[in-house]
């Protein structure tokens, strides 16, 4: 249903955004399964600025303190990439583009899949889950899924390349 999940690196096809070739498979047993480094901030990149939920985003955006995952398996088809990030070998990353925000259809319906936004029993800085951008894509990719279209507009304190934006506690 979602085209990714985690897995171990046998459980089906891996997938890299290339900055040249677009949305790569791995194949099954290659490489390294599901996983993630240290919690950092990191930024997103959209890659798809013309779908109704990224429009009007900036094309990179800071995202707050969290686990960039990666390594996720399974089918890897009929993903439509609307975002990726950088996965830093400094923080533990692949040294590749992992996706983030996807979405597929499914029967007649479709399905969105978002990695950023995590907290662990015990972690108490949930700066991850109140940033202003993860919020508005969850909203604006609602709207979306119900839909069909977008009116919910980018709020003038959306996040930027250098700087992220979270709401108060």
């Amino acid at each position: 249903m979602v085209g990714l999940l985690w897995r171990g690196k046998d459980a089906g096809y891996g997938a890299y955004w290339d900055e040249e070739q677009g949305l790569l498979r791995i194949p099954p047993g290659e490489d390294r399964g599901a996983g993630h480094g240290s919690l950092h901030d990191w930024q997103i990149t959209t890659r798809d600025a013309v779908h109704p939920v990224m429009a009007g985003l900036p094309m990179v955006w800071m995202h707050p303190y969290d686990e960039l995952y990666h390594g996720q398996r399974g089918p890897a088809e009929g993903m439509n990439v609307l975002a990726t990030t950088w996965s830093d070998p400094e923080f533990g990353g692949t040294g590749r583009h992992e996706l983030m925000v996807w979405w597929r259809q499914f029967g007649e319906g479709r399905v969105m899949t978002f990695l950023p936004g995590h907290l662990w029993g015990g972690q108490e800085d949930d700066r991850a889950l109140r940033c202003v951008g993860l919020r508005t894509l969850l909203q604006r990719s609602v709207e979306w899924l119900a839909t069909g279209e977008v009116t919910l507009p980018v709020p003038e304190n959306f996040p930027t390349a250098e700087k992220a934006v979270v709401v108060g506690e």
